[in-house]
């Protein structure tokens, strides 16, 4: 672990001078930032699961968000379309805001976040959840009348009532607290299988292939997004790839 943190920390140091040193061609600096956000937490997780290092874990999440901010005010100022960068099937920076309870932070990329389905650019079912998981961050006036489409086009695209995803964002929606557990369960139970299925395979010698699999960041923003609207969900219980040191509050 403590290799993947040092090589990440590296990383990220090559990647901001370069951000910092000059202007560049747009989808250089599209795709200088998207990773600046991916190397964030791979270092993040690293310091949590190497060194139990909470502070470190959550304060490179911020700055995975905070990147993922730059880049989309930086797209937004200069009025460029949204791209495979920008589009709002990216979730894992506001995950990773959520995540180290920068609600701010979070709020932001959401509003910043593109309201369309870029098409042949991101898959459509990543796209509405991740403008469910905005609209849940925001909680603005009215927005459950705005999430029943976005969740009637989740569904219609993963043709799947039972899809974990589908599930815990109608938990949410109805504030059932039992519903939301039960989805968030299966949903870290599926996220466990996908890489049980790959081990071996080349994409397992990725360095966020093995933090990954040891470290749910979307449960643990799910889980704060679910305290953030209310729900009952007992802070004493314990989650599979959810360890109790890296859940916020």
């Amino acid at each position: 672990m403590i290799h993947h943190e040092t090589n990440a920390v590296e990383a990220i140091r090559v990647l901001t001078m370069e951000v910092e040193s000059g202007p560049r061609p747009v989808e250089e600096r599209e795709r200088i930032l998207f990773h600046l956000s991916r190397h964030c937490r791979i270092a993040a997780l690293s310091a949590l699961l190497a060194r139990a290092d909470v502070v470190s874990f959550r304060e490179r999440l911020r700055l995975s968000g905070a990147w993922r901010l730059n880049l989309l005010r930086d797209r937004a100022a200069q009025a460029r379309p949204f791209s495979r960068f920008t589009g709002a099937a990216q979730i894992a920076p506001l995950c990773d805001a959520l995540a180290a309870g920068e609600d701010t932070l979070a709020q932001d990329i959401a509003r910043a976040s593109a309201p369309e389905w870029l098409a042949r650019k991101e898959f459509e079912d990543d796209f509405y959840y991740g403008r469910l998981l905005g609209g849940f961050t925001l909680r603005e006036p009215g927005w459950e009348a705005v999430a029943a489409p976005l969740l009637s086009g989740l569904l219609r695209v993963m043709q799947d009532e039972t899809a974990p995803r589908v599930r815990v964002c109608r938990a949410l929606l109805a504030h059932e607290p039992d519903a939301f557990v039960a989805a968030l369960l299966e949903l870290l139970e599926r996220h466990g299988a996908w890489f049980r299925a790959r081990a071996g395979t080349l994409q397992a010698r990725e360095p966020a292939f093995e933090l990954e699999r040891s470290v749910c960041v979307e449960g643990l923003a799910l889980l704060h997004l679910a305290s953030r609207h209310g729900l009952s969900v007992d802070p004493a219980a314990q989650y599979p790839l959810l360890p109790d040191i890296a859940r916020v509050g």
